[in-house]
């Protein structure tokens, strides 16, 4: 199964989603060099042929999976027979997940492994949707 690598990141300048390939990433701090990194990464848009500053706690990576034509990616919030779910990608099994969003800051639990998934509702992302967060408070 081959599935098309795309990233997505939140515009430093307007705000909106640039759409494209994940060109320079570097997070806030500093590393174990010692070198000062920044809070912004770089997405190349293919569309509009440039390459924009995005933040880099907004990148998530695409997930292969479409609902009603809607892209899924990483960080997005889906419904799953009734339950609110964020996409995540997991490291330890090499694949995106579903970790369902706890009420009550009980946490996330992994709820199942986003390939095989169906049955899902897009319900929006964590950056721009933050009171379906809340909800479950």
């Amino acid at each position: 199964m081959k599935r098309e690598i795309k990233f997505r990141g939140k515009s430093t300048d307007t705000g909106k989603w640039i759409y494209g390939f994940l060109s320079f990433f570097y997070t806030a701090g500093r590393d174990e060099n010692g070198l000062i990194l920044t809070d912004k990464a770089k997405i190349y848009s293919p569309e509009n042929c440039r390459c924009d500053d995005v933040w880099a706690e907004t990148v998530g990576q695409f997930t292969g999976v479409k609902y009603n034509d809607r892209e899924i990616y990483e960080h997005d919030l889906v419904e799953c027979t009734g339950v609110l779910c964020e996409v995540v990608y997991s490291d330890k099994i090499g694949s995106f997940v579903l970790l369902e969003v706890l009420s009550q800051n009980l946490g996330n639990k992994p709820i199942g492994q986003m390939i095989d998934m169906f049955g899902i509702r897009y319900a929006g992302n964590i950056y721009d949707s933050p009171e379906l967060l809340k909800k479950q408070l």
